[in-house]
């Protein structure tokens, strides 16, 4: 399914993209499902736009059903450290054409947005107007209903440049066992 969407040439170039912005509630949530991955990327030091560079993947999967009070999240950030968050959701049933954006600035700057998988390749990752990596290192990502296997096919370009996405492979003994 990701594999057809990514290269999807039917799809209009210049849809129109709707932009929601809401300010966080007492009540606002998302939620994390077991077919659900969460991750973030790091690219390595050598990057060069003229051969196909490496990018790492930290990925986990949770069990079972998470749901995530979005102000509760905001202050844990704060106490941690962390002034700034994205939470990227990337699904394959949202509406093509919106993206949906629940924003807090009470304690840290937490921003959850929503968006097809197809909006997210044509406005973050391949945009001539955004540097895909400026806003990575403050992000982490959510593909829903998603593998391995199609993280791989999503990024297989950024910016322009060819991508090959891999593991972080670390000691078992620094692994997170479950949530």
């Amino acid at each position: 399914m990701i594999e057809k969407i990514v290269n999807e040439k039917n799809y209009d170039q210049k849809i129109p993209i709707n932009i929601v912005k809401n300010i966080v509630l007492e009540d606002s949530y998302f939620s994390i499902d077991s077919s659900d991955i969460i991750f973030t990327l790091a690219r390595c030091n050598n990057f060069n736009k003229e051969k196909v560079n490496n990018i790492v993947s930290k990925m986990i999967v949770v069990k079972g059903f998470n749901k995530t009070n979005l102000s509760d999240m905001a202050e844990a950030l704060s106490i941690m450290g962390i002034s700034k968050l994205n939470v990227i959701s990337i699904d394959t049933n949202s509406e093509l054409n919106n993206i949906n954006i629940i924003a807090s600035n009470k304690d840290s700057e937490l921003n959850y947005i929503e968006m097809h998988l197809y909006t997210f390749t044509k406005v973050l990752l391949n945009s001539e107007h955004i540097n895909f990596w400026n806003n990575n290192k403050y992000t982490l990502y959510i593909l829903r209903g998603g593998s391995y296997k199609d993280l791989k096919i999503l990024f297989t370009e950024i910016n322009n440049c060819k991508i090959n996405l891999a593991r972080w492979r670390v000691p078992k003994s620094s692994y997170v066992k479950s949530f």
